[in-house]
């Protein structure tokens, strides 16, 4: 697994992305802000669309920065903390578009929002 990466973008978010994703798993709180941790229903469309940018913002960002080029598919399952501000940990997959018929690969975006 690559080390996670933080990127500051003008719209007030902060992203880590991991390749090769790693889910939040079953923990209850975020431990760096012991904020409880619970998943987001992505049934509603407006939801995942919402959770979907976050990751291609992510993603852009980690294009851009390692100078790859993979292109996001589908959010697999996000997680949220925080009252005020919010924590998303989303793990969804992306392609590589350098390499034809490589395999889907699984990002973790660690989203900060203000």
């Amino acid at each position: 697994m690559a080390e996670m990466s933080k990127v500051t973008v003008t719209q007030m978010l902060e992203y880590g992305l991991r390749e090769q994703g790693v889910d939040v798993g079953d923990i209850t709180r975020d431990e760096s802000l012991m904020l409880p941790v619970r998943p987001i229903s992505l049934d509603s469309p407006c939801i995942l669309e919402w959770v979907g940018g976050f990751s291609k913002l992510a993603l852009d960002e980690h294009n851009k920065n390692k100078s790859t080029n993979y292109q996001f598919v589908k959010v697999l399952k996000a997680n949220i903390a925080g009252n005020y501000s919010r924590l998303y940990y989303i793990t969804f997959e992306v392609k590589d578009m350098a390499r034809s018929g490589s395999p889907t690969l699984n990002f973790q975006a660690t989203v900060k929002t203000f």
